[in-house]
């Protein structure tokens, strides 16, 4: 609670949930903060509104912990980006009833010319739009410290050598797949942004409110710098990162 309500006043957030690391059964931190964030989402979800999520395992599998909150309470489900297949995974347990709409693309295309073209179709753009005007948003976030097991390599998005050049750019992690500095500040003149099919991070701060869902002291950097640039004023973590998150600000 102590590290809750610190995290809470120096960065103005909306809600914490900080995540007592000491587990009897031993579920892993991904699960834990999952089952954190659904709790959120449903202390937080009012009639008639609309819920954006972005991707990821951790988002998943809190999608999954929603899936019957989703079903009696009929909450219409927006994606923030493109990829339908990482998604499969958080709403193949919904049922026909559910209002989920997913933008019918990939997250990364082949070059910025495909993406434009995508961008104009109604089909892609439609949901897009309804998902940056939602009134609640669940996202996860990134680190380039994580190196192989990131989700956007993992997923096949970006090689480990692109990553790389990230890094050297000054990246610390990264939201819907565009990265940013430790400062917050979404990397210019980087060719995988313009693939991109996804919103732009700073259109978050049009959403009332946005719940980071991250895990790891490995994250607690890129945690940081999401805080930062706020893109999130929502936060689920554990109790080893919210610590290191509070070492990491200067006195």
């Amino acid at each position: 609670m102590d590290l809750e309500h610190r995290l809470k006043t120096h960065f103005n957030l909306k809600d914490i949930r900080v995540i007592p690391d000491a587990d009897p059964m031993g579920t892993d931190i991904n699960h834990r903060v999952s089952v954190g964030a659904a709790s959120m989402v449903v202390s937080h979800v009012g009639p008639e509104d609309l819920l954006a999520i972005g991707f990821g395992e951790t988002i998943m599998a809190t999608l999954k912990n929603l899936g019957s909150f989703i079903q009696t309470k009929q909450v219409p489900v927006v994606s923030l980006a493109g990829g339908v297949g990482t998604y499969m995974k958080g709403i193949s347990h919904l049922d026909a009833s559910c209002d989920v709409n997913l933008v019918p693309a990939p997250l990364r295309v082949s070059s910025k010319a495909v993406a434009d073209v995508l961008y104009k179709e109604d089909s892609v753009s439609d949901v897009l739009m309804a998902s940056s005007s939602a009134d609640i948003a669940v996202i996860s976030i990134g680190s380039v410290a994580q190196v192989e097991k990131a989700t956007m390599h993992q997923t096949g998005y970006i090689s480990l050598g692109e990553q790389k050049v990230l890094q050297r750019k000054g990246a610390q992690g990264d939201i819907l797949g565009y990265f940013f500095d430790e400062q917050g500040n979404v990397l210019e003149d980087i060719k995988l942004h313009e693939e991109l099919i996804s919103i732009r991070p700073e259109k978050l701060r049009d959403i009332p409110m946005v719940i980071g869902v991250a895990g790891g002291t490995v994250k607690a950097e890129a945690i940081l710098a999401a805080l930062k640039g706020q893109y999130i004023n929502a936060l689920v973590t554990n109790e080893a990162t919210a610590t290191k998150i509070l070492e990491l600000i200067p006195n």
